[in-house]
């Protein structure tokens, strides 16, 4: 069963061009992130977890 989130108002650590994105939404499906959204700009659906992530950090794999 393919499990799909939202990462609400997340801060995303971009390594490749060494900033910080504040507070941004995260839409994962499976696997897989399939779009980042500002703060007042959200995705939502039935089918979608929300998991609010205020004042946490999302990094790539490394």
């Amino acid at each position: 069963m393919e499990t799909n989130f939202i990462l609400k108002n997340v801060n995303i650590v971009d390594v490749e061009n060494g900033v910080l994105l504040p507070a941004k939404n995260v839409v994962i499906q499976g696997e897989k992130i399939v779009a980042i959204y500002g703060e007042d700009d959200i995705f939502l659906s039935d089918s979608f977890r929300i998991i609010d992530g205020n004042g946490k950090y999302l990094i790539p794999g490394l």
